[in-house]
């Protein structure tokens, strides 16, 4: 029974399934920050996306199977003040759509993101909120 749980810590789990942070998600209603970082068997976001308005802080870095496309893509994080994520498989207009999907974002760190570029940069610089970020493993930044 874990009804009072909001703060969660599962980093480097080896056998940390999706079908286990589903039930927790699913029964830990309170639940509002969650720490999967290099959980590297999870894949899934739909246990995150089902209520994104719960969430005030996930690091997801080192999870890099997982769908972080879907999780920019769809949907808006209104209250989601830290984020951590790997970044291998985003695209240059993700790290735009970083600034519209999570606008209260206080701490966002990023590894490995090739594609990011100068409009992306700006975009997450426009974060009103923001006060820390931290890019591992990103290329230079551009004026373009």
């Amino acid at each position: 029974d874990c009804l009072e749980l909001q703060e969660l810590g599962l980093e480097c789990l080896i056998g940390l399934e999706d079908a286990h942070v589903r039930l927790i998600c699913s029964s830990c209603l309170r639940l509002e920050k969650l720490d999967v970082c290099f959980c590297e068997k999870l894949t899934d976001v739909s246990y995150i996306l089902h209520d994104p308005g719960r969430w005030r802080s996930l690091q997801l870095d080192g999870c890099y199977r997982l769908q972080t496309k879907a999780l920019l893509e769809s949907c808006r994080f209104t209250v989601l003040e830290d984020l951590s994520l790997d970044g291998e498989d985003l695209e240059a207009e993700h790290f735009s759509l970083l600034a519209l999907a999570c606008p209260k974002l206080h701490r966002l760190s990023v590894s490995f993101a090739p594609e990011l570029d100068g409009e992306g940069l700006a975009a997450m610089a426009s974060l009103q909120h923001l006060s820390s970020l931290t890019l591992k493993k990103a290329p230079k930044p551009t004026d373009d």
